[in-house]
């Protein structure tokens, strides 16, 4: 009798407790973040508003703040080398923390504003890449006190649609700072067994590891100079944070076999980095819910965001294919009738997959429910069989500065770059005698010698942009 008695009280108090916490829980604010990653091109700053759907558009600053806060340590976190095979694309992006959703957008969308730092023989078959490189890891930065500005409260004065066009519907609260200085060294013309045996002698000698040594020096050297005995090695070498040129105007590797000389080199570049001039390369966002404006749908799509990674990696691997067939066709020493018409079927079918890669990214871009996985499967090209017909061609016109596959005309197009460099005033007079003796010339953003400069390579292996 007691039993049924205490039974439906003790259901009383059960549901009250849960009507409790129900209500409760209605007065909670569930802030959401993001973390986007960096992009030379990119737009994102701190406090700065965005849009989650098109991370590359502009938005306005709709919060005031007191200022920025350092919310790790004034100095470095950490430094680090890493010494690794780069098997592909992707690998090379996650090195140097680059975003690639946030390049596929400026390659598909941007305008022309993408960013390249590599060459047209990278990631192909006949071809190995290895990658040195030294960062700094200097924290996370903030902003303080963020509230919402005058600005900001006329839009929302408007109504929650103006205020979503004009501030986004996000904003950057915090940063991470980064410095990364990173040579890469690529072996080319190599078939696939010499490949195999390259990639053999890396693992035996050195292995995949995330700090070098003096131990290490010894067994690089050995595999750099196998490497070398087997292809032909360039190398090329950027910077992601610092203050530019007048940082690379001290950097310099004198001996490529020497383990140890190259990373003084690299430290030598890090140690004039600082917080102030390192790179952002995170950037943590709010919904504006933090300030209790309400209204604003979270919209982005990260299924979105992976899928036009997948598209960008795709395009870049066979737009390289393009470009290099086109260099063998445009030679005056070309393959026989039979390569040229294998050549050029494969030229028709890559440029069609580019159309289409380019069509289905931008479907993907306006419709999330279009977005899948490109399913485009290609053969190996090898590249073996063109092999003599993709070097020093067309010798006897050295003043033809369009002609890349022209050694002489490489120098030219090289000098024109530092000439063009020092009259546009990107880098000094000493900077220039500097870069001349080293036999580097500047990698432009843009064709025609515009936009900023983003690598220096060596003039023999020249390309501008």
């Amino acid at each position: 009798m007691n039993k049924s008695k205490f039974y439906p009280l003790s259901l009383f108090l059960f549901l009250f407790l849960f009507l409790f916490l129900f209500l409760s829980l209605l007065q909670f604010q569930f802030v959401e973040a993001a973390v986007y990653q960096y992009h030379p091109s990119s737009l994102l700053t701190l406090a700065k508003g965005l849009n989650p759907l098109n991370p590359t558009e502009l938005k306005l600053q709709c919060i005031e703040h007191d200022g920025f806060e350092e919310l790790e340590s004034s100095g470095a976190i950490k430094t680090f080398y890493t010494l690794t095979l780069i098997k592909n694309r992707k690998d090379l992006y996650e090195l140097l923390n680059i975003s690639p959703s946030l390049s596929a957008r400026y390659k598909f969308f941007g305008g022309g504003c993408a960013f390249s730092f590599e060459d047209e023989k990278i990631f192909h078959s006949d071809s190995l890449t290895w990658v040195i490189a030294a960062s700094s890891d200097f924290g996370r930065r903030g902003i303080k006190n963020p509230r919402i500005n005058s600005t900001a409260r006329e839009f929302l004065n408007s109504g929650i649609e103006k205020f979503e066009m004009s501030c986004g519907s996000e904003v950057i609260l915090e940063e991470r700072r980064m410095a990364t200085i990173a040579l890469m060294f690529t072996v080319t013309n190599i078939t696939e067994s010499n490949k195999k045996s390259i990639e053999a002698s890396f693992k035996s000698n050195i292995g995949i590891i995330n700090a070098l040594s003096i131990s290490s020096a010894t067994n690089y050297s050995k595999f750099y100079r196998y490497a070398e005995a087997i292809g032909k090695i360039t190398i090329k070498f950027w910077a992601i944070g610092g203050r530019g040129l007048s940082d690379l105007a001290g950097f310099a590797v004198h001996d490529p076999y020497d383990l140890q000389s190259i990373q003084d080199a690299l430290g030598y570049y890090m140690k004039g980095i600082n917080k102030n001039t390192a790179a952002p390369v995170e950037y943590i966002s709010s919904t504006y819910d933090l300030f209790n404006i309400r209204g604003i749908s979270r919209i982005a799509n990260f299924y979105q965001e992976f899928i036009l990674s997948q598209y960008f990696f795709k395009y870049m691997q066979i737009e390289s294919e393009v470009k290099r067939i086109d260099q063998i066709l445009n030679s005056e020493k070309l393959p026989n009738e039979d390569s040229v018409t294998e050549l050029k079927a494969l030229y028709k079918e890559r440029v069609d997959i580019l159309l289409f890669l380019a069509k289905e990214a931008t479907e993907c871009n306006s419709f999330h429910e279009k977005c899948h996985l490109p399913e485009v499967n290609v053969d190996t090209i090898d590249w073996t069989k063109y092999s003599l017909n993709n070097n020093q061609n067309n010798s006897n016109n050295p003043n033809n500065p369009n002609n890349p596959n022209d050694i002489n005309a490489r120098l030219l197009l090289c000098d024109d770059g530092r000439k063009n460099a020092l009259a546009n005033g990107m880098i000094s007079r000493r900077e220039y005698d500097y870069f001349k003796d080293l036999n580097y010339g500047p990698v432009f953003r843009s064709a025609n010698f515009i936009g900023e400069i983003v690598a220096w390579i060596e003039c023999k292996e020249y390309t501008p942009y």
